[in-house]
């Protein structure tokens, strides 16, 4: 079984070694890890971003499961990029397992944030999820309070849940 990675992973500074520890693990659990950065494109920046964006579906198209990191990143949501990924996974009927850093509901962390990125008088979703309903509504969704983006307790709960199928 064929694992796609997807998180914001691919932009933090140590992405090298988390890449590594997450696909030994998967690994480790008989699966097959697809990780973005795995991908080679060169060119200029116009050829390498629709490169990286074909490469990326072409990899979920090939892959049996997605697994998503779904900690908030760059503010309350998950990662663009991966919410898209998601999104594209659920439309080929892919199986999705998420998991995040953050076991706080998305309403939860809107409260706490809410003078900085809130309007007034805007609502925020409140059905007890860690996102949107949309992306946390996957096969399942894993969330441990860790500090780590990489999210590494989550993930091996949401990998051990994979063993399991």
């Amino acid at each position: 079984m064929k694992i796609y990675l997807a998180g914001p992973d691919v932009f933090l500074p140590d992405v090298k070694r988390i890449a590594c520890k997450k696909k030994s693990a998967v690994l480790r659990a008989g699966f097959e890890p697809l990780f973005p950065l795995d991908n080679e494109v060169q060119g200029n920046t116009g050829d390498i971003a629709r490169q990286i964006y074909e490469a990326n579906l072409l990899m979920i198209d090939q892959c049996d499961v997605v697994l998503a990191n779904l900690s908030p990143f760059r503010g309350l949501h998950a990662d663009v990029g991966t919410a898209f990924e998601v999104g594209y996974a659920a439309q080929a009927r892919k199986h999705i397992v998420c998991y995040s850093n953050c076991d706080l509901t998305l309403k939860q962390r809107s409260e706490k944030d809410s003078g900085n990125l809130m309007m007034q008088g805007e609502t925020v979703e409140d059905f007890g999820l860690g996102d949107n309903l949309m992306l946390t509504t996957a096969n399942a969704f894993f969330a441990v309070p860790e500090h780590d983006i990489a999210a590494y307790q989550a993930f091996e709960r949401a990998l051990d849940s994979l063993v399991a199928l």
